[in-house]
């Protein structure tokens, strides 16, 4: 069973549709001839990170590769989390990697601009505040509640000396939306694009459900593969998602293209470049764009018209990598749905995410969201002239 979390929080301040979902419309996400595709929508799993900071051997003494997400159930977590209480203190964090592209794009656009977020929480303290927590960074909640009794998300993030994050999570209550039907009625209107995190492959008549719906709508479709392991459990999921024609935008990390190239059989031996970029021309036999970003690396952009370029990251201290693919995907979106070059697009994803490695956790503070309009805006004036 669900409901609205709007309608369960019974907040008066928005209209609501016949089924209790929020119907708040903020100003046209675009301008010209797109002006009538107002927003972004995204789909997927809101979580609260657990951040730990843990030593290298301690995460080999628990036998976890590193990098990369695993579900597990909600005691294996606690266990886990036994384990590591002497390793380093612990933060929670409002996560979820399209809840934190959605913030992204949100914090971004402001009010000029709508974001909207659909997913499922429990009915429960940590539900609650994340309604709260989405309009404070300027996305609209579209959020089902579960009143099964299962509580919202949860992710143990293990971050290591070397900023990168191991990832736990048990999805609770967000495993309960699995089928297109149980979204938000008229989420598509207005729909400029829908942003799926990989994680949605795990969901596949959910994930290929509200994609039909989008394209339906004549909104483009992004997908991020967002872990080398949903890569190689999805693959077959992938692959009909890719081949039926319903993305248009693929975001993926170097080990995720490298997953892609291994699962497609077409790794390049000795030499991780040439595999990642087979696998981008593997991909674009079916999308339009595909990005592999690579940390303090040149990201590698591709599209099926045959555009090839890079773009550098620009340096900073790594603190930890939580979000900060999300970010570059929040850069890179803002830019695309602008009309920006390639270019542009790569510059900005690149300047978000290296913001992101700057800080602990997803969240950008109310000043660094300042900077990064200023600076965002100045680099596409730059790429415009």
């Amino acid at each position: 069973m669900q409901l609205a979390l709007s309608q369960s929080l019974k907040l008066p301040s928005q209209s609501r549709d016949r089924r209790g979902h929020s119907s708040d419309r903020r100003t046209s996400m675009a301008t010209g001839p797109s002006a009538a595709k107002t927003c972004i929508v995204g789909l997927g799993d809101p979580i609260v990170d657990v951040l730990v900071k843990v030593s290298s051997q301690s995460l080999d003494q628990l036998g976890l590769q590193r990098g990369g997400s695993v579900s597990l159930h909600k005691q294996q977590i606690n266990e886990l989390l036994e384990q590591v209480a002497d390793d380093g203190h612990r933060t929670n964090v409002h996560g979820g990697s399209a809840a934190n592209v959605l913030k992204g794009l949100g914090n971004l656009a402001l009010q000029q601009r709508s974001a909207r977020f659909m997913g499922m929480v429990g009915l429960d303290d940590a539900g609650r505040q994340f309604y709260d927590h989405f309009k404070q960074q300027h996305v609209d909640p579209l959020l089902l509640t579960s009143t099964s009794g299962k509580a919202t998300a949860t992710c143990l993030c293990l971050l290591t000396p070397d900023g990168e994050r191991t990832m736990r999570t048990h999805l609770g209550a967000s495993s309960e939306l699995d089928k297109a039907e149980q979204l938000p009625e008229g989420w598509t209107n207005n729909c400029r694009l829908l942003h799926c995190e990989g994680y949605c492959l795990y969901k596949p008549e959910l994930t290929q459900g509200a994609m039909q719906a989008a394209k339906a709508a004549g909104a483009e479709v992004c997908l991020d593969t967002a872990s080398f392991e949903v890569v190689r459990n999805c693959w077959q999921t992938l692959l009909n998602l890719m081949e039926e024609g319903l993305v248009d935008l693929l975001l993926c990390n170097e080990d995720e293209a490298l997953a892609v190239a291994e699962m497609a059989g077409i790794v390049c031996q000795d030499d991780e470049l040439e595999s990642m970029e087979a696998a981008q021309r593997f991909l674009l036999k079916h999308c339009k764009v595909c990005v592999v970003s690579r940390g303090s690396k040149p990201c590698l952009v591709r599209s099926s018209s045959g555009q090839t370029l890079t773009c550098t990251t620009p340096e900073v201290d790594v603190v930890d990598t939580v979000g900060a693919g999300d970010c570059f995907a929040a850069g890179f979106l803002y830019a695309y749905l602008r009309g920006a070059t390639l270019q542009a697009c790569a510059a900005c994803g690149c300047i978000l995410g290296s913001e992101a490695v700057s800080t602990s956790g997803a969240e950008l503070s109310h000043v660094q969201w300042q900077n990064m309009r200023h600076t965002i805006a100045k680099q596409l004036a730059e790429h415009a002239s």
